[in-house]
């Protein structure tokens, strides 16, 4: 659990701040800026964004969630299916799928473009630069929170890319997913919290 107590904190290091949105907003075209690697045609990044997508709709009871990464590589069985449903799956090896289909696409990623020895504020504009291309927005709000969730989802899979040693040990491998999940929840929870205080101050203004 130690590991995944490292991918947590190095989340927490690396999520969005209002600070970091601030900056966003005031530099509107910062990712259309020489020099940013384009994965908006990439196949493999297409489906990446499309699963962070479809994950962030499903049910997700984090208190559990935290519950059992608590518990460590001691749960039982019916535990572990427990925590699979935690996490918005039907069952553990739905879980087991979801987490490898992330593995998959993020390792693919990494091994043609190295983004793993990237720093999180570069692959933060290559993944904002790519989301891009995929979502429309009406007003500076919904920019600067489409612009977190990409953070959030780059520092995912860069977790998601570290949980991979640890996935021939199924259970470890779980936690070490769940771990990034909460990470990941958090973040976008922020997200959704700078932007609504965002269209707050825009109405008041």
């Amino acid at each position: 659990m130690a590991f995944a107590t490292m991918i947590l904190g190095a989340f927490v290091m690396t999520s969005c701040s209002n600070e970091e949105n601030t900056e966003t907003q005031a530099n509107n075209n910062f990712s259309k800026r020489e020099g940013i690697l384009d994965l908006s045609e990439d196949s493999d990044f297409i489906e990446l964004y499309n699963l962070f997508l479809d994950y962030e709709h499903k049910n997700r009871d984090v208190e559990q969630i935290n519950y059992f990464l608590e518990q460590g590589e001691e749960l039982s069985n019916e535990e572990i299916e427990l925590f699979a449903n935690s996490m918005g799956y039907e069952s553990r090896e739905e879980a087991s799928e979801y987490a490898q289909r992330f593995v998959d696409l993020s390792v693919s990623l990494n091994d043609r473009y190295a983004i793993s020895d990237m720093g999180q504020e570069e692959l933060g504009d290559i993944f904002i630069a790519g989301f891009e291309n995929f979502e429309t927005y009406s007003n500076n709000c919904e920019r600067r929170r489409r612009n977190c969730f990409a953070k959030a989802s780059a520092a995912a899979t860069t977790g998601h890319i570290a949980c991979y040693a640890l996935d021939l040990t199924v259970v470890l491998g779980l936690l070490c997913h769940g771990a990034v999940t909460v990470a990941w929840v958090a973040a976008n929870d922020d997200c959704q919290l700078d932007y609504e205080d965002c269209i707050e101050d825009q109405t008041n203004n």
